[in-house]
């Protein structure tokens, strides 16, 4: 058998002498590197829908229910009752808000407020004490048109001194004498309030702590010359 006979095969003699012209040409399609190239997958994107926002309702704002005739009437007076407190509310002044009364001005007929003068009672209000060790003596003094003078504060300050013990009077002499002294120096402009003093003796003992006389000058003025 010769190298160029044929047998039933149909190709032995290429697979001899060569490759195939199959192979030939696919080896014509390498690139110069030698690599087969890829091939390439088209993918395709899914198409991307667009996103719908929902959107909330709006509220219908809610009806007023029907009133009845009786209803009506006393959301009328309601109304009236709350105009009178608005435009008049001089109506609604008390006794102790009637400080300012209404006056007719000159000018333009404009209404003007007078302030009245509260009347709190005495101009001059106070008192003289003795107290400690569960006594208490006062001397009061509530006057509207002179405030007390030195003269007579001294006087009342010797009354009340006059009905203490000599156990009382030992823990408070000192106190006592300067007292004195202060209303006699306030003469004769006298002190005007709110005056508060204390006077006490020297060296009182645990159970004498609270031996004093007191001045208290609450309205006004005292102890004038």
């Amino acid at each position: 058998m010769s190298f160029d006979g044929r047998h039933k095969g149909g190709r032995g003699d290429y697979k001899m002498f060569g490759s195939t012209p199959d192979r030939d040409s696919q080896a014509n399609r390498h690139t110069d590197s030698g690599h087969r190239p890829r091939k390439q997958k088209l993918t395709t994107q899914p198409q991307q829908t667009p996103v719908q926002r929902k959107i909330a309702p709006t509220k219908q704002p809610a009806q007023p229910h029907s009133l009845s005739a009786e209803q009506r009437e006393a959301r009328a007076a309601r109304t009236e009752a709350w105009n009178q407190v608005i435009f008049a509310p001089h109506t609604l002044q008390s006794s102790a808000d009637a400080a300012l009364e209404p006056t007719p001005s000159t000018s333009g007929g404009a209404i003007q407020f007078a302030k009245k003068k509260k009347d709190d009672g005495p101009k001059h209000r106070g008192r003289l004490q003795i107290q400690g060790g569960g006594l208490e003596l006062s001397w009061p003094w509530a006057q509207s048109e002179q405030p007390p003078s030195a003269k007579e504060a001294l006087g009342g300050l010797s009354e009340i001194w006059g009905q203490l013990s000599k156990g009382d009077k030992k823990t408070r002499d000192e106190a006592y004498e300067k007292t004195t002294k202060y209303i006699a120096s306030a003469a004769p402009d006298g002190v005007a309030a709110p005056i508060m003093k204390t006077f006490q003796n020297k060296n009182l003992g645990k159970n004498n702590k609270d031996h004093r006389v007191d001045i208290e000058v609450r309205k006004g003025t005292a102890f004038v010359g």
